[in-house]
C-alpha cells in the first residue's frame, strides 16, 4: 500500500479577477502619472491665454518711466495723454497689439473694437497695474 502524502501545493491566494482589478489598477495609475508628466513638459502649449480681454495680463507699463520711454506703434510715436491711469474693467479692455522696443500691449474698449479688436482708432491704451489704463495717442 502506498502512504498518503499530504498536499503540499496550496491553492493560489487570489482569484483571476482580484488579478485582473489589480493589473487594471496599475495600469491606470501608469496613465495618469504619464499624463501628468507629459501635460507638465507642455505647460507653456497647454496654458496660453486665448482671450483677448487685458484679464491675466501681467506686462505692466512702469508709471516711473514714462517720461523717459519713447514708444512706437506701427512706424509711428506713442504720446501718453494723461499723468494718472484711468480705472477700467479688466475684462472690457481688448488687445489690439503691442509697441515696438520695447514691448507693452496695446488695448482698446470692446465697445469701440469693432466687433473684432482690431481697430484701434486715435487711442490706445497701456495697462499700467491691475484694472489702471493709461491713454496714449498718436
Amino acid at each position: 500500500m502506498n502512504p498518503v502524502t499530504p498536499d503540499t501545493t496550496e491553492p493560489h491566494p487570489f482569484s483571476k479577477a482580484a488579478i485582473g482589478w489589480m493589473s487594471a489598477l496599475v495600469l491606470g495609475i501608469a496613465i495618469a502619472a504619464g499624463s501628468a508628466v507629459r501635460d507638465r513638459a507642455h505647460r507653456r502649449e497647454l496654458e496660453t491665454l486665448r482671450e483677448k480681454t487685458s484679464v491675466g495680463d501681467k506686462l505692466y507699463f512702469p508709471l516711473a518711466e514714462r517720461g523717459t520711454l519713447k514708444l512706437r506703434f506701427a512706424g509711428e510715436p506713442l504720446v501718453l495723454s494723461s499723468e494718472t491711469p484711468d480705472p477700467m474693467p479688466e475684462s472690457r479692455m481688448v488687445r489690439v497689439g503691442e509697441t515696438e522696443a520695447p514691448r507693452y500691449p496695446l488695448y482698446v474698449p470692446s465697445e469701440r473694437a469693432n466687433g473684432n479688436g482690431e481697430v484701434g482708432g486715435p487711442s490706445w491704451y497701456l495697462k499700467t497695474g491691475p484694472g489702471e489704463f493709461l491713454r496714449a495717442t498718436r
